[in-house]
């Protein structure tokens, strides 16, 4: 009986885990950069009070820029070290991509940054809190302009951050691991770009959750 519950104990949670992400081969099949990501971050994760850990959140926020909100775990906890570390690796990075590819690749991005070409329909696509307030709009428009949807968004984001921050420095009593966890979530509803098969990024978090006595009903 002891042998078999340790199975269904390792067999439960990659079932689980399948089911809740079934293309988790179709993206590295398809080269998705988010697999890439799911990488460096698995490393963070891993390396969470280590200085290595500001190196992989530097790479993190070239691949997607969502992850400059894994800061915010950092300066919670005054991990000085850690941020120097990624300040550091960010500047090198931009250095060497400068020196490859010209450095107007980064003056264009700031005076004509993509983002502002992006048709009304992509939103819709998202994700994402503002993707979510976009498919709003577009029900009433007389009551939510293009403004007002902009400070509701930033309202809310804010408002979920700082939540986030508090639950994070009350479950750091328990976990240092829970406590950075609980902000890749709100960094997907954050971040306005935030696509469907993002989704992947909660691998870690489903993994932590299940193999921490998922049958303990104590």
């Amino acid at each position: 009986l002891y042998k078999n519950y340790k199975d269904i104990k390792i067999l439960f949670p990659l079932l689980i885990l399948i089911m809740l992400f079934p293309y988790i081969t179709v993206m590295v099949s398809l080269s998705q950069t988010i697999s890439i990501f799911l990488f460096f971050l698995i490393l963070l994760i891993h390396y969470i009070n280590n200085w290595k850990s500001g190196v992989f959140l530097a790479i993190l926020v070239v691949i997607k820029p969502l992850a400059a909100i894994f800061i915010f775990y950092f300066i919670l906890f005054k991990k000085w070290k850690i941020i120097v570390a990624s300040v550091v690796t960010g500047v090198i990075l931009l250095l060497v991509t400068g020196l490859t590819f010209g450095f107007d690749v980064f003056i264009n991005y700031f005076t004509s940054p993509p983002t502002d070409r992006i048709p009304d329909l992509i939103y819709f696509e998202y994700s994402s809190l503002f993707g979510a307030l976009k498919k709003l709009q577009q029900y009433i428009p007389n009551y939510m302009s293009t403004n007002v949807l902009k400070a509701v968004y930033y309202f809310i984001s804010i408002v979920l951050i700082a939540v986030t921050c508090y639950s994070s420095r009350k479950l750091s009593h328990v976990s240092k691991t829970k406590a950075f966890l609980i902000f890749i979530p709100v960094t997907l509803r954050s971040y306005p770009a935030t696509l469907f098969h993002y989704i992947l990024m909660l691998l870690p978090v489903w993994l932590n959750f299940f193999y921490q006595k998922p049958f303990d009903s104590s």
